[in-house]
């Protein structure tokens, strides 16, 4: 069954941009999850390891919470699945 919006090129598009955000909100999650599981403040990062890292962008980006970076690939999740035209059933 093949959903319209999935056949244009917009929706292809829409697709890409949401699977890259989801991927992207993954990686402050690598170095938040498990600080979080330790009882540590998951949105610490020192200074000088932003200073020496390679991809300084995703600690910054770890300064936010993690539900935050959780509900985003919740959102690109459901409505990946929307385009392609998965609805759950009640």
């Amino acid at each position: 069954m093949k959903n319209s919006c999935s056949d244009t090129k917009s929706g292809r598009h829409e697709t890409l941009w949401l699977l890259l955000v989801g991927m992207t909100a993954h990686c402050p999650l690598y170095y938040q999850l498990p600080r979080w599981a330790v009882g540590l403040d998951p949105t610490f990062v020192n200074p000088s390891r932003i200073a020496n890292s390679s991809f300084p962008l995703f600690l910054h980006m770890a300064t936010i919470h993690p539900l935050v970076w959780i509900a985003v690939m919740i959102f690109c999740f459901a409505r990946i699945c929307r385009n392609y035209g998965w609805k759950l059933e009640k």
